[in-house]
């Protein structure tokens, strides 16, 4: 992760020049040799050592959030970054003899325990927080590319995991990332936590509802019908698709900032896109609505077994296709 000036902040352990050359200094170089070898435990011991040293050194509490992500020790960790942030802070209301260039540097710096105290809540499932501490980095260090990407990918798993109904009351709280959603069978769209939410939300969704059915299958740049066999995604991400190379060329400028995020979260092809070929394979038939069957579909590459495990990833689509449950 870069900071604005040139700072990498998750790669490897700190070795700030202006740290003179003490025990303390000397510790913590003992502890970057041993992190950079992957011994993390002997590494956490080190940097303890030169905290007790000079326990008014930042660099040492962000080393040690380097160890314990590495450690998954997130609990530890996330007590390590709120120390680096608190002391990070305290240096900067105290340089008052320091230009605006140079207090803007050192809010720049300080935007690493932000970083680890984000990704440490994370991984704890404290979502919403995590969400609120990334946001403030981001505002510290808005060219910051990591900071953005985690951003967003705390944001997704939100939204990912948060009822849509703007009033159901599980939205005041902490995501439950063990609750499944259940998502509307007819856009496959947007998932509520039960038949009440999605009821109630029905006067607000129908409309954009109707509209994603009908335009699932449009193509990105120019909305007209795409069938499968004219079909071309975008190779990067996989979300969009096209009706020609020309679409695909013309709508590349307009996609290629939601492309980055998207490339983040993409399934592997194994998962995704052999599930959407035996699909396709199905649907583009003459005999979508007709006589063919799970058995003789399932010949293609597995077992009726098999086949109609595999929920909910892609059999909802044949829900939604078909009105057929499996």
């Amino acid at each position: 992760m870069k900071t604005e000036d040139d700072e990498k902040i998750p790669k490897n352990p700190s070795s700030d020049s202006s740290i003179d050359s003490t025990l303390g200094n000397k510790l913590k170089l003992e502890g970057n040799v041993l992190f950079q070898h992957g011994s993390y435990k002997k590494a956490v011991e080190k940097y303890k050592d030169a905290i007790t040293v000079d326990p008014t050194c930042s660099a040492y509490h962000s080393n040690l959030c380097n160890c314990y992500f590495k450690l998954k020790l997130f609990k530890e960790m996330e007590e390590a970054a709120e120390t680096v942030i608190s002391m990070r802070a305290a240096e900067a209301d105290e340089s008052k003899e320091h230009t605006n260039s140079e207090t803007k540097k050192m809010g720049v710096k300080f935007v690493k325990g932000h970083y680890w105290l984000a990704m440490s809540l994370k991984h704890q499932k404290k979502c919403n927080r995590a969400l609120v501490i990334v946001e403030e980095a981001v505002h510290l260090s808005p060219k910051n590319t990591d900071l953005k990407l985690l951003h967003a990918e705390i944001k997704r798993k939100i939204e990912s995991h948060r009822c849509k109904n703007p009033n159901c009351s599980s939205n005041n709280s902490e995501i439950d990332t063990e609750i499944r959603l259940m998502a509307c069978s007819r856009c496959n769209d947007i998932s509520y936590c039960g038949r009440k939410c999605q009821k109630e939300d029905w006067p607000r969704h129908k409309i954009r509802c109707k509209a994603n059915f009908s335009h699932r299958d449009n193509c990105s740049n120019c909305n007209t019908r795409v069938s499968v066999s004219q079909r071309i995604r975008c190779s990067a991400c996989g979300k969009e698709q096209y009706c020609s190379q020309k679409c695909l060329e013309k709508h590349k400028v307009k996609h290629q900032a939601d492309c980055l995020v998207f490339q983040r979260f993409r399934k592997p092809d194994t998962v995704v896109d052999n599930e959407a070929n035996l699909f396709n394979q199905w649907y583009d038939t003459p005999e979508t609505f007709g006589s063919i069957t799970i058995n003789e579909l399932a010949t293609h590459a597995m077992t009726k077994q098999q086949f109609t495990n595999k929920k909910p990833n892609f059999v909802v689509v044949f829900e939604v296709r078909l009105n057929k449950n499996f």
